[in-house]
């Protein structure tokens, strides 16, 4: 006999789906936040750097939080004369993260190489989904998937990040908005708490209901 496999995503812990205005004129940014492990594979930004770098694009990355992975990273950084281009920042708290999220143009999540890590979403995405932000990745995995089906962001893979990045610094105010409505849509039908709680209290209650009988 056939089993039944049902899906369902861990919500958000964000209560709210939050709007704020992006000027898209400004020097763009691009926020990472979260632990800085080697699972998170954050030395593949170094040649994304690089290139941003040599072509003087007005755009940089924020490393916001701390890991065992921080120090040599900030090295390798520095080595590569990125400093300007790769800003790491120390462990925010909520409140502050969050005023810093609003301010992003794009929020990055990134995950290094391995079958598990491939597919594995963090839990990062279901946050990043209620700011409307596009959402970067690096590499392919199932979180560049779901990016790439619904359209909100962009993939930074070895043999794409450049079309990636300069496509992202060409973005209007309308990509934009279709972004951030999709993510609104996304977190509404899959990440918001309260939805999410009483879904699977039906869910429980169904399938305890079901094993009596």
């Amino acid at each position: 006999s056939k089993k039944e496999t049902i899906l369902f995503y861990n919500p958000s812990n964000i209560k709210k789906f939050k709007r704020h205005k992006i000027d898209l004129k400004k020097n763009k940014k691009i926020i990472f936040a979260g632990n800085i492990g080697k699972a998170q594979g954050l030395e593949n930004l170094v040649e994304i750097g690089k290139f941003i770098k040599q072509k003087k694009l007005l755009i940089h990355f924020e490393i916001i939080g701390e890991g065992s992975n921080k120090k040599y990273l900030q090295n390798l950084v520095k080595d590569s004369g990125l400093n300007k281009i790769i800003i790491f920042r120390n462990y925010m708290k909520t409140a502050q993260l969050e005023k810093h999220l609003l301010k992003a143009h794009g929020l990055l999540v990134s995950l290094g190489n391995g079958e598990a890590l491939s597919v594995t979403i963090p839990a990062k995405f279901q946050t990043y989904i209620a700011y409307g932000k596009p959402i970067f990745t690096l590499g392919d995995n199932i979180v560049s998937n779901i990016v790439k089906k619904h359209k909100i962001g962009f993939t930074l893979n070895k043999n794409n990040f450049k079309r990636s990045i300069n496509s992202f610094l060409k973005i209007n105010t309308n990509r934009m908005n279709k972004i951030t409505l999709t993510c609104e849509n996304l977190y509404k039908k899959d990440y918001e708490l309260n939805k999410s709680v009483s879904e699977l209290e039906k869910l429980i209650f169904k399938m305890t209901k079901k094993n009596k009988l």
